[in-house]
């Protein structure tokens, strides 16, 4: 099986998780901070749609989003499993992915918060733990003679 083909096969049961296509479309654009109509849902379901009939591939930014704010990760865990060569230990490609996982968390919170379903303190708390992955990233950046 494709890789596409296996991304698709493992986010129809996230879609579902989310409760189905606009729902998902929803969770992934307010985590990915992307506008929502004025009655608070995404204007991309049709893309999601898309995606899930092989016409358009997983953006692993959106796929990520929808793992971080529904807590399960099918994609992450299967890319890992499968992965070549494994990566190094603290390479900045394992640092990037920190800090993509660390953002979407507190993206995730962030809705939850405005949605009134999270606090306040898990928020803020989920921007710091963002902004120091973010500058650990920096640093590994800064320190790369490559």
């Amino acid at each position: 099986m494709s890789d596409s083909n296996m991304i698709r096969a493992l986010m129809r049961p996230l879609i579902q998780k989310a409760g189905g296509l606009m729902p998902a479309a929803t969770i992934i654009d307010a985590a990915l901070g992307l506008p929502l109509d004025r009655d608070g849902l995404s204007r991309r379901k049709s893309t999601l749609w898309r995606r899930q009939e092989g016409e358009l591939e997983w953006p692993m930014v959106e796929v990520w989003a929808l793992e971080d704010a529904l807590g399960d990760r099918p994609v992450s865990n299967w890319r890992a499993r499968n992965a070549a060569a494994p990566v190094k230990a603290g390479c900045i490609l394992d640092i990037l992915s920190e800090a993509c996982s660390e953002s979407g968390d507190a993206f995730a919170a962030i809705t939850s918060f405005i949605a009134g379903k999270g606090s306040r303190e898990r928020a803020l708390s989920e921007i710091e733990e963002s902004i120091a992955a973010k500058k650990r990233l920096r640093d590994a950046i800064d320190q790369d003679n490559g």
